[in-house]
């Protein structure tokens, strides 16, 4: 797992009350760091920003070198509201059994058409299946859910101390292993849909066929290191998929009969989904978005299968991280 771990039980709380942790790439830039410093929240709080190594041993050096008894996570490419961690803080319970509380994402209001049409995808469950890590219409819904994500979230130092933090193996689906050990310890995780950052979505249809692609790798790779991480319908979709393609030769009218029926949901979905986000003119686009993120998911599970497990050989190289700390402001509760 991580790093050897302190817990925060006993230390001062003339520290800040919570640590928000992100990551970049070597080398790389923290544009989204001016919303973090401008949020409109009452007591102090630091920002850890560590560059370099995967997204499990990047978090898990984050959580060793905080100074807080709660720990948020937010991605390099989304921007938070000034209400975001007065928000995440809200909806976490006094009930030391919630370990978590979650968000979702949307696209930036100055979001390109294909943007825009990413937006609409993530608006529907064909898009998404829920995942709250590409859930793209807040709104007042809050309930338990098996995991949430490591884009936009907030944790009790203690659980996550507890677990051991994120497995240094994973390079994706770190967050999904995680909360499934912290379930295993009889913890539950709240996701609040109110609770939105801003996501840079994909550019092009490339880009965004490579995210997809390595979503699926991870996502099988992820499965095939530890049990608990497979997701029963992606599992059950993959068969299904396979399947028609073993029956092409020998069953091609229900092959066809198949693919229609695809077809006809992807439809239906790209109309609710261009209904929500009022992008109705995008449609084409919509229809070709879920159609490329479906097959290069696909593809990319299929892939995952031939690399195998997560390994301790893929560990990156060495990390270097910065520490922020920021008074409240005026406008915090």
């Amino acid at each position: 797992m991580g790093p050897a771990m302190k817990t925060s039980e006993g230390e001062s709380r003339t520290g800040p009350s919570v640590s928000v942790v992100t990551i970049i790439r070597k080398g790389g830039e923290a544009p989204f760091l001016s919303s973090l410093q401008n949020q409109e929240y009452g007591d102090p709080f630091e920002i850890i920003v560590v560059e370099g190594g995967n997204r499990s041993q990047a978090r898990n050096l984050g959580i060793a070198q905080s100074r807080a008894p709660l720990i948020s996570f937010i991605d390099a490419d989304c921007e938070a509201p000034t209400r975001w961690m007065a928000d995440l803080l809200h909806g976490l319970p006094d009930d030391k059994v919630v370990a978590g509380v979650g968000g979702v994402s949307s696209g930036k209001n100055t979001a390109s058409t294909q943007e825009k049409a990413i937006d609409a995808v993530f608006s529907t469950y064909l898009g998404t299946l829920n995942s709250p890590s590409l859930i793209s219409v807040p709104d007042t819904k809050r309930y338990l859910v098996n995991a949430i994500s490591g884009h936009n979230c907030l944790y009790r130092r203690t659980a996550l101390v507890e677990v051991g933090g994120f497995d240094n193996r994973f390079l994706l689906n770190e967050d999904t292993d995680l909360c499934a050990r912290l379930r295993e310890k009889g913890y539950r995780l709240i996701l609040d849909r109110s609770i939105s950052v801003q996501h840079k979505r994909r550019e092009n249809i490339a880009d965004f066929a490579r995210q997809f692609f390595w979503y699926g790798v991870g996502r099988i790779r992820s499965t095939l290191t530890n049990r608990r991480c497979i997701d029963d319908r992606i599992l059950a979709l993959f068969l299904v998929a396979m399947s028609f393609a073993f029956l092409t030769p020998v069953s091609p009218t229900l092959v066809e009969a198949a693919v229609l029926g695809y077809f006809l949901a992807v439809a239906v979905a790209g109309l609710v989904g261009a209904r929500r986000s009022g992008t109705v003119t995008l449609l084409p686009v919509i229809f070709l978005l879920f159609v490329v993120e479906h097959f290069s998911y696909l593809i990319g599970l299929l892939v995952g299968i031939f690399m195998g497990r997560w390994k301790e050989s893929e560990m990156c190289e060495p990390m270097q991280m910065q520490r922020y700390l920021v008074s409240p402001t005026r406008n915090g509760r």
